[in-house]
């Protein structure tokens, strides 16, 4: 039993924050890499410049580390009654009993890149032909527009959630297991009343 529940209880983190993060990484490097040759450097024409140069080394710096701890603290994880959806400022559960289906579907058919503003096309370059765990549910956990304020908006359909995972397919399999565990046990508690 206990390793049914870990299976179940695996984090799969959230691609969209992962991609944050090596979106990020090069410019804030290539920041902090100017900032520390010019602040070594010292130049007596660039002591002008002191200041700006310390807050650029300071916001990579925080950058950096920002984004790093957001893709660590955004993942899903399934559990007892419902599916945790953990975002870096934000968490929500979907219950099983709202779930009506699961499938599979590329971010590409899902969001067409000729249809993405062209500041979002180089973002998503890397994950449009990643398959993403579409969870059709009866009802939103929240509104629509709590949900935009916290999450992706490539996360949110009209009436489902969009999960790009590493293993769509392992997380898939934990739902549908979870949903007929959580079946069972609250067919028996009908049959115990």
């Amino acid at each position: 039993m206990k390793k049914e529940q870990g299976q179940i209880r695996t984090r799969h983190a959230l691609l969209l924050y992962r991609r944050l993060v090596s979106y990020y990484r090069g410019p804030c490097l290539w920041l902090l890499l100017v900032s520390v040759v010019l602040l070594v450097w010292d130049h007596p024409l660039l002591r002008v410049l002191r200041l700006p140069v310390v807050m650029t080394l300071l916001l990579s710096v925080i950058l950096l580390l920002l984004t790093f701890v957001m893709s660590r603290l955004a993942y899903v994880q399934c559990g007892e009654d419902g599916m945790l959806i953990h975002l870096p400022l934000y968490r929500f559960h979907v219950l099983y009993d709202s779930i009506v289906q699961t499938r599979t579907a590329s971010l590409a058919t899902l969001y067409p890149p000729s249809r993405q503003p062209f500041s979002s096309r180089n973002f998503l370059r890397p994950l449009w032909q990643t398959p993403a765990l579409v969870v059709h549910v009866e009802l939103l956990p929240k509104s629509r527009q709590q949900l935009r304020l916290w999450m992706d908006s490539r996360m949110l359909l009209r009436s489902a959630l969009v999960l790009l995972v590493e293993d769509h397919r392992a997380l898939r399999s934990q739902i549908e297991e979870a949903m007929i565990r959580w079946r069972i046990r609250k067919g028996e508690s009908e049959r115990r009343l």
